[in-house]
Protein backbone atom coordinates (compact mmCIF):
# COMPACT_ATOMS: atom_id res chain seq x y z
CA UNK A 1 0.00 0.00 0.00
CA UNK A 2 1.40 3.42 -0.98
CA UNK A 3 2.14 6.01 1.66
CA UNK A 4 0.27 9.34 1.41
CA UNK A 5 2.30 12.44 0.53
CA UNK A 6 1.10 15.90 1.48
CA UNK A 7 1.89 19.18 3.20
CA UNK A 8 0.35 20.47 6.41
CA UNK A 9 0.80 23.38 8.78
CA UNK A 10 1.84 22.48 12.31
CA UNK A 11 1.53 24.84 15.27
CA UNK A 12 4.90 24.64 17.01
CA UNK A 13 4.56 25.38 20.74
CA UNK A 14 7.01 27.49 22.74
CA UNK A 15 9.95 25.86 24.46
CA UNK A 16 11.16 23.35 21.88
CA UNK A 17 13.18 23.37 18.70
CA UNK A 18 11.47 22.99 15.35
CA UNK A 19 13.27 19.66 14.86
CA UNK A 20 12.11 18.32 18.24
CA UNK A 21 8.56 19.31 17.35
CA UNK A 22 8.87 17.44 14.07
CA UNK A 23 10.33 14.34 15.72
CA UNK A 24 7.39 14.12 18.15
CA UNK A 25 4.92 14.55 15.29
CA UNK A 26 6.66 11.91 13.13
CA UNK A 27 6.73 9.30 15.90
CA UNK A 28 3.17 9.95 17.01
CA UNK A 29 1.71 9.58 13.52
CA UNK A 30 4.12 6.82 12.34
CA UNK A 31 5.35 8.78 9.34
CA UNK A 32 8.33 7.37 7.41
CA UNK A 33 9.76 10.52 5.83
CA UNK A 34 9.17 14.06 7.03
CA UNK A 35 10.72 17.51 6.87
CA UNK A 36 9.92 21.10 7.72
CA UNK A 37 10.40 24.44 6.01
CA UNK A 38 11.30 27.63 7.86
CA UNK A 39 12.83 27.05 11.30
CA UNK A 40 11.42 28.82 14.35
CA UNK A 41 13.58 29.63 17.38
CA UNK A 42 12.84 27.51 20.49
CA UNK A 43 11.27 30.46 22.36
CA UNK A 44 8.97 31.20 19.40
CA UNK A 45 5.72 29.54 18.44
CA UNK A 46 3.52 29.40 15.38
CA UNK A 47 3.34 28.05 11.88
CA UNK A 48 5.69 25.37 10.59
CA UNK A 49 5.20 24.02 7.08
CA UNK A 50 5.63 20.24 7.22
CA UNK A 51 6.16 17.96 4.25
CA UNK A 52 5.28 14.26 4.44
CA UNK A 53 6.99 11.64 2.24
CA UNK A 54 7.30 12.87 -1.38
CA UNK A 55 6.28 16.40 -0.37
CA UNK A 56 9.74 16.87 1.17
CA UNK A 57 11.15 17.06 -2.38
CA UNK A 58 9.25 20.25 -3.13
CA UNK A 59 10.14 22.66 -0.32
CA UNK A 60 12.51 24.63 -2.53
CA UNK A 61 9.75 25.25 -5.09
CA UNK A 62 7.25 26.76 -2.65
CA UNK A 63 6.59 30.49 -2.64
CA UNK A 64 7.21 31.57 0.97
CA UNK A 65 8.36 35.10 0.24
CA UNK A 66 5.95 36.67 2.76
CA UNK A 67 5.74 35.73 6.44
CA UNK A 68 3.64 37.38 9.16
CA UNK A 69 4.64 37.60 12.83
CA UNK A 70 3.29 38.98 16.06
CA UNK A 71 6.07 40.01 18.42
CA UNK A 72 6.52 41.55 21.85
CA UNK A 73 9.44 43.93 22.39
CA UNK A 74 10.68 45.03 25.80
CA UNK A 75 12.46 48.39 25.70
CA UNK A 76 15.20 49.49 28.09
CA UNK A 77 17.27 46.31 28.06
CA UNK A 78 19.43 44.47 25.54
CA UNK A 79 20.52 40.83 25.44
CA UNK A 80 23.38 39.26 23.51
CA UNK A 81 20.95 37.17 21.44
CA UNK A 82 18.45 40.06 21.02
CA UNK A 83 15.74 37.85 22.53
CA UNK A 84 14.52 36.62 25.91
CA UNK A 85 16.85 33.60 25.89
CA UNK A 86 20.00 35.70 25.92
CA UNK A 87 22.16 37.23 28.61
CA UNK A 88 21.48 40.85 29.52
CA UNK A 89 24.38 42.98 28.30
CA UNK A 90 23.03 46.52 28.65
CA UNK A 91 20.20 48.54 30.13
CA UNK A 92 19.04 52.13 29.96
CA UNK A 93 16.13 54.50 30.32
CA UNK A 94 13.15 54.43 28.03
CA UNK A 95 12.20 57.95 26.90
CA UNK A 96 8.59 59.06 26.79
CA UNK A 97 7.17 57.66 23.58
CA UNK A 98 3.69 58.28 22.25
CA UNK A 99 1.95 55.78 20.01
CA UNK A 100 2.20 58.32 17.19
CA UNK A 101 5.99 58.57 17.60
CA UNK A 102 6.28 54.79 17.40
CA UNK A 103 4.09 54.58 14.31
CA UNK A 104 6.18 57.27 12.57
CA UNK A 105 9.39 55.42 13.44
CA UNK A 106 7.92 52.17 12.13
CA UNK A 107 7.11 53.80 8.80
CA UNK A 108 10.85 54.28 8.16
CA UNK A 109 11.28 50.50 8.11
CA UNK A 110 8.67 49.84 5.40
CA UNK A 111 9.88 48.76 2.00
CA UNK A 112 13.27 47.45 0.94
CA UNK A 113 16.35 47.77 3.12
CA UNK A 114 19.54 45.96 4.16
CA UNK A 115 19.66 43.95 7.38
CA UNK A 116 22.72 42.44 9.04
CA UNK A 117 22.00 38.97 10.47
CA UNK A 118 22.64 38.53 14.22
CA UNK A 119 25.55 36.50 15.57
CA UNK A 120 23.01 34.24 17.27
CA UNK A 121 21.76 32.69 14.01
CA UNK A 122 22.13 29.41 12.13
CA UNK A 123 23.95 30.99 9.19
CA UNK A 124 27.14 29.08 8.42
CA UNK A 125 30.52 30.74 7.90
CA UNK A 126 33.41 28.46 6.97
CA UNK A 127 31.38 25.44 8.04
CA UNK A 128 30.47 26.81 11.49
CA UNK A 129 27.12 28.18 12.56
CA UNK A 130 27.28 31.75 13.80
CA UNK A 131 25.56 30.93 17.09
CA UNK A 132 28.34 28.43 17.87
CA UNK A 133 30.89 31.23 17.52
CA UNK A 134 28.68 33.63 19.50
CA UNK A 135 28.54 31.21 22.43
CA UNK A 136 32.34 31.25 22.47
CA UNK A 137 32.28 35.04 22.68
CA UNK A 138 33.45 35.41 19.09
CA UNK A 139 31.91 38.05 16.81
CA UNK A 140 32.75 38.22 13.11
CA UNK A 141 31.63 40.58 10.32
CA UNK A 142 28.39 39.54 8.61
CA UNK A 143 27.23 40.57 5.19
CA UNK A 144 23.99 42.59 5.14
CA UNK A 145 21.08 41.05 3.25
CA UNK A 146 18.22 42.56 1.30
CA UNK A 147 14.90 42.40 3.15
CA UNK A 148 11.46 43.85 2.52
CA UNK A 149 8.99 44.93 5.21
CA UNK A 150 5.47 44.87 3.79
CA UNK A 151 3.64 45.76 7.00
CA UNK A 152 4.61 46.98 10.48
CA UNK A 153 1.89 48.04 12.92
CA UNK A 154 1.33 48.58 16.64
CA UNK A 155 -0.96 46.14 18.45
CA UNK A 156 -0.32 47.35 22.00
CA UNK A 157 1.87 49.95 23.71
CA UNK A 158 2.40 50.50 27.40
CA UNK A 159 5.98 51.43 28.24
CA UNK A 160 8.25 49.50 28.19
CA UNK A 161 6.25 46.82 26.32
CA UNK A 162 5.40 47.11 22.63
CA UNK A 163 3.44 44.47 20.72
CA UNK A 164 3.66 44.56 16.94
CA UNK A 165 2.45 42.73 13.86
CA UNK A 166 4.67 42.62 10.80
CA UNK A 167 4.75 40.98 7.39
CA UNK A 168 8.25 40.60 6.03
CA UNK A 169 10.20 38.89 3.30
CA UNK A 170 11.89 35.53 3.73
CA UNK A 171 15.17 35.81 5.64
CA UNK A 172 14.17 38.78 7.80
CA UNK A 173 15.20 38.53 11.45
CA UNK A 174 12.47 39.94 13.69
CA UNK A 175 14.96 40.14 16.57
CA UNK A 176 17.10 42.52 14.54
CA UNK A 177 14.07 44.49 13.40
CA UNK A 178 13.02 44.92 17.04
CA UNK A 179 16.50 46.02 18.12
CA UNK A 180 16.81 48.45 15.21
CA UNK A 181 13.40 49.95 15.99
CA UNK A 182 14.42 50.47 19.61
CA UNK A 183 17.56 52.32 18.49
CA UNK A 184 15.54 54.63 16.23
CA UNK A 185 13.32 55.40 19.24
CA UNK A 186 16.32 56.36 21.35
CA UNK A 187 16.54 53.27 23.51
CA UNK A 188 17.39 49.58 23.34
CA UNK A 189 15.22 46.48 23.29
CA UNK A 190 14.91 42.74 22.97
CA UNK A 191 12.26 40.32 21.77
CA UNK A 192 10.36 38.61 24.60
CA UNK A 193 7.73 36.77 22.51
CA UNK A 194 7.40 35.77 18.87
CA UNK A 195 4.65 33.99 16.97
CA UNK A 196 4.56 33.25 13.26
CA UNK A 197 0.91 33.78 12.36
CA UNK A 198 1.06 33.75 8.56
CA UNK A 199 2.98 31.55 6.12
CA UNK A 200 2.34 30.69 2.46
CA UNK A 201 -1.09 32.29 2.68
CA UNK A 202 -2.16 30.21 5.70
CA UNK A 203 -3.01 31.36 9.23
CA UNK A 204 -2.88 29.71 12.64
CA UNK A 205 -6.50 28.60 12.30
CA UNK A 206 -5.36 26.18 9.58
CA UNK A 207 -2.58 24.65 11.68
CA UNK A 208 -2.63 21.30 13.41
CA UNK A 209 -1.68 21.19 17.09
CA UNK A 210 1.03 18.84 18.27
CA UNK A 211 -1.29 17.04 20.69
CA UNK A 212 -3.94 16.36 18.04
CA UNK A 213 -4.60 12.62 17.81
CA UNK A 214 -4.89 12.29 14.02
CA UNK A 215 -4.19 14.26 10.87
CA UNK A 216 -7.52 15.32 9.41
CA UNK A 217 -8.05 15.09 5.66
CA UNK A 218 -8.99 18.77 5.70
CA UNK A 219 -5.50 19.57 7.05
CA UNK A 220 -3.67 17.61 4.36
CA UNK A 221 -2.62 19.85 1.47
CA UNK A 222 -1.92 18.20 -1.88
CA UNK A 223 1.59 18.87 -3.15
CA UNK A 224 0.28 20.50 -6.33
CA UNK A 225 -1.88 22.89 -4.29
CA UNK A 226 1.24 24.30 -2.59
CA UNK A 227 2.72 25.02 -6.02
CA UNK A 228 -0.02 27.34 -7.22
CA UNK A 229 2.41 29.81 -8.81
CA UNK A 230 3.19 27.36 -11.61
CA UNK A 231 1.07 26.70 -14.68
CA UNK A 232 -0.32 23.19 -15.23
CA UNK A 233 0.19 20.88 -18.19
CA UNK A 234 -2.05 17.86 -18.64
CA UNK A 235 -0.32 15.07 -20.55
CA UNK A 236 -1.67 12.09 -22.43
CA UNK A 237 -0.67 8.56 -21.46
CA UNK A 238 2.27 8.50 -23.86
CA UNK A 239 3.51 11.77 -22.39
CA UNK A 240 3.42 10.36 -18.87
CA UNK A 241 5.29 7.25 -19.98
CA UNK A 242 8.02 9.21 -21.77
CA UNK A 243 8.38 11.64 -18.86
CA UNK A 244 9.20 8.85 -16.40
CA UNK A 245 11.58 7.29 -18.91
CA UNK A 246 13.59 10.49 -18.79
CA UNK A 247 12.81 11.36 -22.40
CA UNK A 248 12.00 14.78 -23.81
CA UNK A 249 8.36 15.45 -24.66
CA UNK A 250 6.88 17.64 -27.35
CA UNK A 251 3.67 19.66 -27.43
CA UNK A 252 1.89 16.76 -29.10
CA UNK A 253 1.71 15.05 -25.68
CA UNK A 254 -0.07 18.00 -24.04
CA UNK A 255 -3.85 17.66 -23.84
CA UNK A 256 -4.49 20.98 -22.10
CA UNK A 257 -2.79 23.79 -20.22
CA UNK A 258 -3.94 25.98 -17.33
CA UNK A 259 -2.32 29.24 -16.12
CA UNK A 260 -1.02 29.66 -12.54
CA UNK A 261 -3.79 29.96 -9.95
CA UNK A 262 -1.74 32.38 -7.84
CA UNK A 263 0.82 35.06 -8.57
CA UNK A 264 4.23 34.63 -7.00
CA UNK A 265 6.74 37.14 -5.71
CA UNK A 266 9.25 35.11 -7.73
CA UNK A 267 7.03 34.69 -10.78
CA UNK A 268 9.77 35.80 -13.14
CA UNK A 269 11.95 32.89 -12.01
CA UNK A 270 9.26 30.25 -12.53
CA UNK A 271 7.91 30.98 -16.00
CA UNK A 272 9.55 27.93 -17.58
CA UNK A 273 8.60 25.59 -14.69
CA UNK A 274 5.23 23.86 -14.76
CA UNK A 275 3.24 21.23 -12.91
CA UNK A 276 2.51 18.12 -14.95
CA UNK A 277 -0.50 15.84 -14.61
CA UNK A 278 -2.04 12.80 -16.24
CA UNK A 279 -5.78 12.90 -15.66
CA UNK A 280 -6.01 13.95 -11.97
CA UNK A 281 -2.67 12.45 -11.00
CA UNK A 282 0.09 14.91 -10.15
CA UNK A 283 3.31 13.70 -11.76
CA UNK A 284 5.67 16.39 -10.55
CA UNK A 285 7.43 19.42 -12.01
CA UNK A 286 8.91 19.86 -15.46
CA UNK A 287 10.41 22.63 -17.53
CA UNK A 288 8.92 23.87 -20.78
CA UNK A 289 11.31 25.62 -23.12
CA UNK A 290 10.81 26.10 -26.86
CA UNK A 291 7.93 23.58 -26.80
CA UNK A 292 10.14 20.90 -25.26
CA UNK A 293 9.15 19.42 -21.89
CA UNK A 294 11.84 18.02 -19.63
CA UNK A 295 11.30 16.30 -16.24
CA UNK A 296 12.58 18.35 -13.29
CA UNK A 297 11.25 16.74 -10.09
CA UNK A 298 8.91 13.76 -10.30
CA UNK A 299 6.77 11.85 -7.80
CA UNK A 300 7.59 8.22 -7.03
CA UNK A 301 4.04 6.88 -7.35
CA UNK A 302 5.12 3.28 -6.71
CA UNK A 303 5.77 4.11 -3.05
CA UNK A 304 3.69 7.23 -2.50
CA UNK A 305 0.24 8.57 -3.20
CA UNK A 306 0.33 12.25 -4.18
CA UNK A 307 -2.87 12.39 -6.21
CA UNK A 308 -4.19 15.91 -6.66
CA UNK A 309 -7.49 17.22 -7.96
CA UNK A 310 -5.98 20.61 -8.86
Amino acid sequence: MSEPSYFLFLHKPKGMTSQACLTIFKKKHKIKKIGHHGTLDPFAEGLLLVGVNEATKYFCYIDDEKKTYQATIVFGKQTDSLDVTGREVASGEVPYLSREQIVLAMATFLGESQQTPPMFSAIKVNGKKLYELARQGVAIPRQARRIFVFELDVLFWESPVLKIVTTVSRGTYIRVLASDLAKVLGTMGYLSELSRTGLCGAGLEQAMSLDQEEVLLSQQIAIADMLSQYRSLYLNQEGEKRLFQGKLIGRECVISELPPSAMSATQGLTNNVCKVFHDKKFLGLATLERDVIRAKRLINHKKNDATSVS
